[in-house]
C-alpha cells in the first residue's frame, strides 16, 4: 500500500538503492578510503585498492533493495545476452559482462532478481495467466538484489573489478 508520508519509500515497489532516503555525513576520509554514516548508524565505505573499488554497506538492520546495471551499452551488440554471466557463490553472487566483474558478498539472506529469468518465455506466446518470474518485470539489463541483514552489524560488500 502506498504511504505518501514516507517520502521516497511511499511506493512499496520503488527500488531506492544503496543510499536510499537517508542523509549521510562524512565520518572518515583518507587518500584511498571514504566512510559516511547516517543518523541511524548505517555506514557506507568506499575503498580503492589499486585494482578494484570496494563498497561496504552496514545497514542498521534494515532491508535493502539494490538495483544493478553492468555496462548497459553492451546491450546494443549482438549476442550480449549470452555474454552476461551470473554465478551463485556461497555468500552472494559474481556478475560479469565484458571486461567488468562485480562481486556481491553479504551477511544475511539475499535474493538476486535477474532479467535473464524471462528469456525462455520470450519465444512463447504471451499468456496472461502464466506466472512469470520476478525478473520478467525488470527493464533490461537491470538486476535487483534484495538483502535482509542478520543484525545491525551485518555487511554487504560490493567489489567492482576490471578483468585482466
Amino acid at each position: 500500500a502506498w504511504d505518501p508520508a514516507s517520502g521516497w519509500r511511499a511506493d512499496p515497489a520503488a527500488i531506492l538503492g544503496l543510499d536510499d532516503d537517508r542523509t549521510y555525513r562524512l565520518l572518515t576520509q583518507s587518500a584511498d578510503r571514504l566512510t559516511l554514516q547516517a543518523a541511524d548508524g548505517s555506514r557506507r565505505s568506499f575503498f580503492l585498492d589499486g585494482r578494484a573499488l570496494h563498497i561496504t554497506a552496514t545497514p542498521a538492520a534494515r532491508p535493502l533493495s539494490l538495483p544493478l546495471v553492468l555496462n548497459p551499452w553492451e546491450q546494443f551488440h549482438a549476442d550480449w545476452t549470452t555474454r552476461w554471466q551470473v554465478t551463485t557463490q556461497e555468500a552472494g553472487w559474481d556478475l560479469q559482462l565484458g571486461d567488468l566483474q562485480v562481486q556481491l558478498r553479504l551477511q544475511g539472506t539475499g535474493r538476486l532478481i535477474n532479467w535473464q529469468e524471462t528469456l525462455p518465455h520470450l519465444a512463447q506466446p504471451e499468456d496472461p495467466n502464466r506466472e512469470y518470474p520476478p525478473g520478467h518485470y525488470l527493464p533490461w539489463p537491470l538486476l535487483r538484489m534484495e538483502w535482509q541483514p542478520l543484525s545491525p552489524n551485518s555487511t554487504l560488500i560490493i567489489r567492482l573489478l576490471p578483468t585482466p
